[in-house]
């Protein structure tokens, strides 16, 4: 019985996702992104659903960074729907945006690289636009 109960706890720890430290920072992000869903649910559904396709796509870099910019695309689309006393909010979700292309674009670089594989990100190309706090 407890070899039965061993084998199964080291099939579970084998076989049970891997969550990273990137992984974990694009969630938080994604939930600071839905303080804003608010403004067009469309818009937010179809950023969530290409962050889907872009973490199911990982391992091809090109494919994967076309879902992440799609998705980051109707991420400031939806940025544009803001009233007038929400002016912040634009400048919020602008800066979710860049620390999710970050975030992500060092996860497709990540697996271009242990791939072979080339890939030219757009996010990490302009670092000099963040500031470290």
């Amino acid at each position: 019985m407890l070899i039965l109960i061993l084998v199964i706890f080291l099939t579970l720890l084998l076989f049970t996702p891997k969550v990273s430290k990137q992984n974990e920072r694009l969630h938080e992000l994604k939930i600071e992104a839905q303080e804003f869903s608010g403004l067009n649910p469309e818009l937010f559904k179809d950023f969530l659903n290409n962050m889907t396709l872009f973490e199911e796509s990982l391992e091809f870099p090109d494919l994967s960074s076309k879902y992440l910019y799609q998705g980051i695309d109707a991420l400031e689309r939806m940025a544009l729907y803001t009233t007038s006393s929400s002016v912040n909010a634009v400048e919020t979700v602008h800066e979710i945006v860049k620390a999710i292309g970050m975030e992500a674009e060092l996860m497709i670089l990540e697996s271009a690289m242990n791939k072979g594989l080339s890939f030219r990100p757009t996010y990490l190309n302009n670092m000099d636009d963040f500031y470290i706090e």
